[in-house]
């Protein structure tokens, strides 16, 4: 049997739009209705088992899905869907009279004004006859699900419907919370040792604040995402995904905090898992420590970290001390994740050259989706002097 092997769907080619709408190359034939009647009956399906899809639908999509009158769109709604068609309707408003007529001679038109002109083109667009059956099979699809007989559903708009099925709108630019869009589930070792808390409140505050959009368009929130998740965009439903944060290394010696010092913090995309090297403790309880500094046994292979010394190191510090640990600590995590990312696509994160305090470029990203810019950042040393 005759099987279609074209998407459904189609993003605009440029790019320059997150959304997508019916894909007008395929082919008119039964087939490709029967699979928009199917694609129909999993958005549909998707809100039934509460989950949202994976497919960049705009609002105006849900209006015309909502809507028995198919009449063809309006410009505002739909301009911004197609980087072309906006260009060429853009051009015909600035076109004197005399150079509107000039073109309609050339496309052997005649008697219609510049709204007719661009009505038209909106249609043959995105509202052909074609598309008017697709989006027909696809509604047919959509409520042989039987949702319309649910009084809540008939009191959704087409915002609201849109939210449920694809998620909210995210430019994959704009600030966020991470602590908000997702549910953060740290390793048990985090809440062990007042340190190890503080470090928690360092590395949010330092997310929250240094990682925000700035004057360029550079969004370090985005890229952490992205190293995480492997993607810029939210979840659709803020604390429906989990990210763990990981402590990978055991450090019984100093020997130990040592080695750790000089690695990079490292993620699995399949499980959002950000792995996070305790750099609080390579501050606190290396050998360039003043902790290190004031112990009998000068060897860092044979001097330990007792849970006691874990318990009681931030004790003796004065505000002073423990205000500056912060900021060292903030510096230090700031560093040693803008270079994880930097480097994450170029080679292995272990083949880094050691170094207590490694100078790097950071290679950032302006822009959002398939539409990026590499910017080159010099980072200042990390902070892995004496606490």
């Amino acid at each position: 049997s005759t099987q279609s092997t074209w998407a459904l769907f189609r993003i605009d080619p440029s790019r320059s739009s997150p959304f997508c709408w019916m894909n007008p190359s395929l082919r008119d034939q039964p087939c490709v209705e029967d699979d928009f009647a199917l694609a129909g009956w999993i958005a549909a399906q998707a809100i039934v088992n509460g989950v949202c899809l994976p497919l960049p639908l705009p609002v105006v999509f849900f209006t015309y899905l909502l809507s028995e009158a198919e009449n063809p769109p309006k410009e505002l709604e739909l301009v911004t869907l197609d980087t072309s068609t906006q260009q060429s309707i853009k051009r015909i408003r600035q076109m004197t009279d005399i150079e509107f007529q000039q073109m309609l001679y050339v496309e052997d038109v005649e008697g219609i004004s510049k709204d007719e002109w661009i009505q038209q083109k909106l249609t043959d667009t995105f509202m052909s006859e074609k598309m008017v059956r697709q989006m027909q099979c696809f509604r047919n699809g959509f409520f042989s699900s039987g949702l319309s007989q649910s009084v809540v559903f008939n009191t959704l708009t087409p915002e609201s419907l849109h939210a449920i099925v694809v998620g909210p709108v995210d430019d994959g630019l704009s600030d966020f919370d991470i602590r908000q869009e997702f549910r953060i589930v740290a390793d048990s070792d985090l809440s062990l040792y007042p340190h190890n808390i503080l470090f928690q409140e360092v590395l949010w505050h330092m997310v929250d604040t240094r990682f925000k959009l700035d004057h360029r368009g550079v969004s370090y929130q985005r890229q952490l995402l992205k190293f995480i998740t492997g993607r810029v965009r939210l979840p659709p439903r803020k604390g429906e995904e989990v990210i763990r944060v990981e402590i990978p290394y055991s450090m019984m010696s100093v020997k130990d905090v040592d080695e750790v010092a000089d690695r990079l913090p490292q993620s699995h995309t399949c499980d959002n898992t950000f792995e996070l090297p305790n750099y609080m403790e390579v501050l606190l309880f290396s050998s360039e420590s003043a902790w290190f500094a004031e112990r009998p046994q000068r060897d860092p292979g044979k001097t330990y970290v007792t849970s006691a010394d874990r318990h009681t190191i931030l004790a003796g510090m004065t505000p002073l001390q423990l205000e500056q640990l912060r900021a060292k600590l903030e510096d230090l995590l700031y560093n040693k994740i803008v270079t994880a990312i930097a480097n994450t696509a170029t080679y292995e994160l272990d083949d880094l050259p050691s170094s207590p305090h490694l100078h790097t470029s950071a290679v950032l990203f302006v822009g959002s989706g398939n539409d990026e810019t590499l910017v080159v950042e010099e980072l200042p040393a990390s902070g892995n002097g004496p606490a």
